[in-house]
């Protein structure tokens, strides 16, 4: 069984899509199973509606547009969120519709599972196309990428991050329960980029030195968790492909232009000495 699997990262996304360009994955067709968190899940759902990495850019290449942009008052009365979420999520919602429009999960033609957050029951919920479950599409791509504090949550759901950000191991959880064996799976888990902003001067600081670099440090450790545990599985091939991203590229909500276009020229210019992790 052949598994695709995407980490969330907010608009970091761009560096999942290139590397998808990069290795030529241009459809869903090639693959058993797709699993993505967050802003990989927003891409999966894309893929196993038929799009292609090209056309759901335009997301994040949106995202400046219409859901990135807080009023002057907002940012004078919330301050980088301090009281209230800092975006709209029914701009995410709005934006997500107009993408997928009214399709439903069980319409979709490829096994596809996204990774969710039950904040009133506190678990994770998996929304999968193969289940019989009703939702639409934009609904859950809304629901895995309302990250907290960025979002308020949708309906009872939130950041599938906060589960598993990098989701390969949920992946491979699911190809079982589909009847795949250890030994039959093929994994292909694609990244985000990690920030390269370490922690090791911050161990002997408080919580305003630890508060900028909270969020980034439980995405990385769970991020290479996963990573480490997929290598010492027993699979039949395991592939992982992810960037260090400098200081000025790793800001989840930056959607300017520059910084994007940046994300992508990054991974074309690692690409021809890339190792597989």
């Amino acid at each position: 069984m052949l598994i695709l699997s995407l980490d969330g990262g907010g608009t970091c996304g761009v560096v999942t899509l290139r590397f998808l360009e990069k290795l030529g994955i241009r459809y869903a067709d090639d693959f058993d199973l797709l699993m993505g968190t967050s802003s990989g899940g927003i891409i999966c759902l894309g893929l196993a509606k038929g799009f292609t990495p090209d056309k759901i850019r335009e997301v994040y290449y949106g995202l400046g547009k219409s859901v990135f942009r807080v009023s002057w008052w907002k940012k004078l009365l919330n301050p980088f969120g301090l009281f209230e979420p800092r975006f709209e999520i029914h701009a995410l919602k709005d934006l997500l519709k107009s993408f997928f429009y009214t399709t439903k999960i069980h319409e979709l033609e490829h096994n596809v599972a996204v990774v969710t957050y039950d904040f009133e029951r506190e678990v994770r919920k998996i929304w999968r196309s193969w289940a019989g479950e009703n939702r639409e599409v934009y609904e859950i791509a809304t629901a895995t990428g309302a990250a907290p504090w960025y979002f308020s949550g949708y309906d009872r759901y939130s950041d599938g991050g906060l589960v598993a950000t990098n989701p390969s191991l949920l992946a491979i959880r699911e190809a079982l329960k589909l009847g795949a064996d250890l030994q039959s799976i093929d994994l292909v888990s694609i990244g985000s980029g990690v920030s390269v902003i370490g922690t090791h001067d911050n161990k002997h600081g408080g919580a305003l030195t630890w508060a900028p670099e909270i969020a980034s440090t439980f995405m990385k450790t769970q991020v290479c968790a996963a990573n480490s545990i997929c290598h010492e599985l027993p699979l039949k091939s395991y592939k992982r492909y992810d960037v260090d991203l400098p200081k000025g590229l790793c800001d989840m909500v930056d959607v300017s232009r520059f910084t994007l276009r940046a994300r992508e020229a990054l991974v074309d210019h690692l690409w021809a000495n890339f190792h597989v992790a």
